[in-house]
């Protein structure tokens, strides 16, 4: 049988599966048939016996209609009395799917959010360069079961920002999770790629991820990266978004996992605020064609 969201009602579920089993024609005829026939037998039983030709013709017609229709009704019915075992039967296959075979689920925790953090130089001890606006997201793994095998392992992660109207902008490089070695304290010789890898352990803890700044001041934002360590405002040419609405695409890929998260970022202008949120994906393949 087909099977069906878990949340979908038992009506919904004896409907789909009433349709399924009529689509399948010799278990559709056989029940029809029979109660049609059924439905004629009992007509004619039922019909006066002074009746008319046309009236005794009518009675088993009218009993194999009502047998056609009763037919239809047993069939619904019988489905609505599986659709709870479906469901049992549904949920313990899951369950049973999900414990042989532990796999991570990477999500966005809670929602985006945006705060004014402090830009100390790294040369001029404490000396501050600005406090911007910078805005967050914090992503975690929800597995189904929370086991060490469930966790999500060297996760890369990948930040592509858009026009409103899909068109693709720029993918900064080197994004890397906050609590991560900022590049002035990466160690010299070890594997770069090593400081923008993490994992995601089962237990549900949050890695976050800067995906922009603004300066209040500015009429526009910039996207944020470890590039932007080379800029003492950490004002990255390349890195400037005009314009006031940006889709972003948070990409994560390690060993076992894989997915895309989907935000909006939302620049207010000169005094204005910087706001990201978290919204579905678009469609991308529609977009494209748009602009071919």
């Amino acid at each position: 049988m087909t099977e069906y969201p878990d949340n979908q009602s038992a009506i919904s579920r004896a409907w789909e599966d009433t349709k399924h089993f009529l689509h399948n024609l010799w278990g559709f005829l056989l029940v029809e048939v029979l109660a049609m026939g059924i439905g004629a037998i009992i007509g004619s039983i039922l019909r006066p016996e002074n009746a008319s030709k046309l009236v005794s013709a009518m009675y088993p017609f009218l009993g194999a209609i009502t047998g056609l229709v009763v037919g239809f009704v047993v069939i619904f019915g019988i489905k609505l009395l599986q659709a709870p075992y479906r469901q049992r039967n549904e949920a313990r296959k899951h369950l049973r799917e999900y414990e042989a075979e532990p796999k991570p689920n990477l999500e966005v925790y809670d929602s985006p959010y945006t705060d004014s953090r402090t830009i100390w130089s790294i040369t001029q001890p404490r000396k501050s360069l600005g406090s911007p606006l910078f805005a967050h997201v914090k992503l975690y793994n929800n597995p189904k079961v929370k086991s060490p095998e469930a966790n999500a392992r060297k996760v890369f992660p990948q930040i592509t920002f858009y026009d409103i109207n899909l068109k693709k902008l720029l993918k900064p490089g080197l994004i890397r999770f906050g609590d991560t070695p900022q590049p002035p304290h990466q160690e010299h010789g070890k594997s770069r790629r090593e400081y923008y890898e993490v994992e995601f352990n089962a237990n549900g803890n949050p890695w976050e991820l800067t995906i922009a700044l603004k300066y209040r001041e500015d009429d526009d934002c910039y996207a944020y990266s470890d590039h932007s360590y080379a800029y003492s405002d950490w004002r990255k040419p390349e890195y400037l978004l005009e314009g006031n609405s940006f889709y972003v695409r948070v990409h994560l890929s390690g060993e076992n996992a894989e997915g895309d998260s989907w935000f909006i970022l939302h620049n207010y202008g000169a005094d204005g605020d910087l706001e990201l949120e978290a919204t579905s994906e678009p469609n991308l393949d529609r977009a494209n064609c748009l602009h071919e």
